[in-house]
């Protein structure tokens, strides 16, 4: 499944060598400043274990990083079939888990070296603590809380989530219910304790996020992937079909009652309100903060456990292990095209590093204007002995480019996103070097080099981006993704225009 380990080994991308970069200090204080200074984004426990993790083997490979998540992601499973088995039969639970661990999305950030295997654990984590019961049962929820405010700056969205949806679980009894999440409290402190993070993080950027202002149809694309897939749309025709037939057979006890004793489960309900996280985003894209993209949602994922699992209790054993063996079989091939797809990966970043190896022979300056395209090829060295700088364009370029009122401006908000983070880490790191426009206006020869993939949206081919701007040179197209500019005279060039 894995094409010879490729899910481990393949080279890191751009998000990922921003962790190896925060993580790269001698000491976790240094990890926290760089992360409120905006080197990075992320709550800090991510950045802290990474750190602990090249401390312990000396390094961060793409192998080390990947084998976090995996076992981050698989530990958040096993978690939630601990907390199905409360209620449920062991096949049922079975199923639930499956029908979490199958999801494309779910594998895909399982072999990601960034927060949200770790983030979906948190959740699964504190789902659980709010089921325990004895003297500790205080401490595990405060500090399961703790990891789930730390984890992710959204993870505090999912705590509050799990934590309202539990407290009005017990509805009249709502003293019992403050009682059971009020340890959850712990974690909305620790929020506030690292909020000057956020603070430094949003400072540095000159955008709130690379992600396009919210439009209603961002949550037709979130209720697709996790409210009417085809794994929850097929738990409901099966809860469906298990009400017909406990009602007209009278088999087993009512379903109104197996309900009810899942919903007075506190870990149940936690993992089921997580479905909610769709509209958690909304709320914060209405309130200035575009956050509508479907990994900012992934624990909702975690929901599709017990909604799975209660319907495969109520069929019974044989259905529940038939809908698991189906949901093997997708997560075999799940697993199989997510290879496929770092397979392709790999190719790319091995043929951009031929190409590169090629300009190189030239003796000019090789400018990147993607922080996706450079890293991957750069960041292993910072950028050592090479003559490859990053394009630092200004604002009023990028807004002459794309304007704010224009058509293209909401989509290549990455842009100035990347540009920032450029900008910080070149400071913090000496990686990457930066060329300012007006510099490179003067330069005599360079090469542009930018796959077509991460060239501007709105922007047809190197031959068009290249001109627009740098008009004082010529453009002379060397390969695909290389773009030689020579400077001429301004009187034997004609008049470009820059809009779009």
């Amino acid at each position: 499944m894995s094409h010879g380990a490729i899910l481990f080994t393949r080279p890191l991308w751009v998000d990922e060598w921003f962790t190896v970069l925060v993580a790269s200090h001698a000491s976790p204080v240094d990890v926290i400043a760089d992360l409120r200074h905006g080197a990075d984004g992320g709550a800090s426990l991510f950045h802290l274990l990474a750190w602990a993790l090249r401390a312990v083997t000396g390094g961060l490979s793409p192998t080390l990083l990947h084998a976090m998540s995996l076992a981050s992601m698989w530990g958040a499973l096993v978690i939630v079939y601990a907390v199905l088995r409360r209620r449920f039969s062991r096949d049922a639970s079975i199923a639930g888990v499956l029908a979490a661990g199958a999801n494309s999305l779910v594998v895909t950030h399982a072999f990601e070296g960034r927060f949200y295997a770790l983030w979906v654990l948190c959740c699964a984590f504190f789902a659980w603590s709010l089921g325990l019961s004895g003297r500790r049962r205080s401490i595990v929820v405060a500090f399961a809380a703790i990891l789930l405010a730390t984890s992710h700056w959204y993870g505090v969205v999912s705590l509050a989530l799990m934590s309202s949806a539990v407290f009005v679980s017990y509805g009249k009894n709502w003293r019992d219910g403050l009682k059971c999440v009020a340890p959850a409290a712990a974690g909305m402190l620790a929020f506030v304790v690292i909020s000057p993070l956020a603070a430094g993080q949003q400072a540095a950027l000159t955008v709130a996020s690379w992600i396009p202002d919210f439009r209603i149809g961002q949550l037709d694309g979130l209720a697709g992937t996790f409210w009417f897939a085809w794994i929850p749309l097929v738990a409901f025709g099966a809860l469906i079909v298990a009400i017909v037939w406990r009602e007209r057979s009278e088999a087993g006890p009512p379903v109104a009652i197996t309900a009810r004793s899942a919903v007075r489960d506190p870990s149940i309900v936690a993992l089921f309100s997580l479905a909610l996280m769709p509209l958690a985003l909304v709320l914060l894209s209405l309130a200035g903060r575009p956050s509508m993209l479907a990994r900012y949602a992934l624990p909702a994922v975690l929901a599709w456990g017990p909604w799975v699992a209660f319907p495969m209790d109520l069929l019974g054993r044989w259905p529940a292990r038939a809908f698991a063996l189906v949901l093997v079989v997708v997560w075999t091939r799940n697993v199989g095209a997510e290879a496929d797809r770092k397979r392709k990966y790999t190719l790319g970043i091995e043929q951009n590093v031929s190409l590169l190896r090629q300009a190189e022979r030239l003796g000019i300056p090789i400018v990147f204007q993607s922080q996706h395209t450079m890293y991957p090829l750069e960041a292993a060295t910072r950028g050592r002995g090479s003559s490859g700088v990053y394009l630092d364009l200004p604002d009023s370029t990028l807004d002459a480019l794309f304007p704010v009122t224009g058509r293209f401006y909401q989509l290549n908000k990455g842009i100035r996103l990347e540009r920032d983070f450029a900008r910080v880490q070149a400071r913090l790191y000496g990686f990457p070097r930066l060329a300012a426009q007006t510099v490179l206006d003067t330069t005599t020869r360079f090469l542009l080099f930018a796959p077509y993939e991460r060239l501007p949206r709105g922007t047809n081919d190197l031959n068009e981006s290249g001109p627009a701007v740098f008009p004082h040179h010529r453009a002379v197209p060397l390969q695909e993704n290389l773009l030689l500019l020579e400077r001429v005279s301004a009187r034997s060039l004609p008049a470009r225009n820059t809009s779009r």
